[in-house]
């Protein structure tokens, strides 16, 4: 039996004992009334202590019934603040273990914790603000699950139709994450940690990157366009940004100055086979 239903029923007990008393002492003080009106002599005139005695019980059980109907209403609140602290409590520890998966390094138990956590409204309402989610596999998942797209058959581009609610990475900890083509559409990764992500070919579009941490992270061909970044953001090679950064020296490899990392370490590596 759950909590809500045992305080319901102690509540409907307590509440039937406080009615029943209610009943008895209003017929006490009732028939202590009655005798008191009936002349001296009749035969059936109580004593006057008797008869005090009778509404002094009537009295006695009028007041307990009403202790009974208030220990009922405190009952049920009380069961009330459980349930929705045992709720919030379950709820909680579930929010821990999604995003205990999500940060794991198989992309498809990735993917389905992203999921649960869109379908829930947790991808969106600050749930992951602060996550630990070094070394996330979350390669290709689509984050900005709110919005409508668009295929295009031709160019066999997909495109965003309307924008949906933002997922909010705020201060989480992105550490050597692979993201690579992770849709990141107006993502809150203000102060996110992102040093040696992989962000190869995401889609940052209209991202918050104010006071991220990019150190060594992998822009290859990543979309950033609109992004908003301060001179609290550290780009891939440890310099802050400022308004005259040019950041297609980190996105476009064409770039004559396209910048690598030295660090073997990092998915930015210039010694990378598979980096150009």
């Amino acid at each position: 039996m759950d909590t809500i239903s045992l305080t319901a029923i102690i509540s409907v007990l307590l509440l039937a004992i406080g009615i029943v008393l209610t009943i008895v002492s209003a017929r006490l003080r009732k028939e202590s009334e009655d005798r008191m009106t009936l002349l001296p002599g009749s035969g059936f005139m109580l004593s006057q202590q008797e008869t005090k005695r009778w509404a002094w019980l009537g009295e006695l059980l009028h007041d307990l019934s009403s202790e009974f109907y208030g220990a009922a209403v405190t009952t049920l609140l009380l069961g009330v603040v459980l349930v929705v602290a045992q709720r919030s409590e379950s709820e909680n520890a579930r929010k821990h273990e999604l995003v205990l998966q999500m940060a794991s390094s198989n992309s498809a138990a990735a993917e389905i914790a992203v999921r649960q956590l869109a379908a829930l409204g947790w991808l969106y309402d600050g749930t992951l603000s602060g996550a630990w989610l070094v070394g996330a596999n979350l390669e290709g998942i689509r984050l900005q699950l709110g919005e409508d797209f668009a295929y295009d058959p031709v160019t066999g581009i997909i495109r965003v139709t309307s924008a949906g609610p933002t997922v909010n990475f705020y201060n989480a900890n992105l550490d050597a994450a692979n993201l690579r083509r992770v849709e990141f559409l107006g993502a809150n990764l203000g102060e996110a940690f992102l040093e040696s992500a992989d962000l190869e070919e995401a889609d940052l579009r209209g991202a918050n990157l104010v006071g991220a941490y990019l150190f060594d992270a992998n822009l290859e061909k990543t979309n950033l366009n609109s992004v908003i970044l301060d001179e609290t953001t550290t780009l891939p090679d440890g310099t802050k940004w400022t308004p005259d950064t040019d950041m297609t020296r980190f996105t476009d490899p064409d770039h004559p100055q396209f910048w690598r990392s030295d660090d073997p370490d990092s998915p930015a590596y210039r010694g990378d086979p598979q980096q150009p």
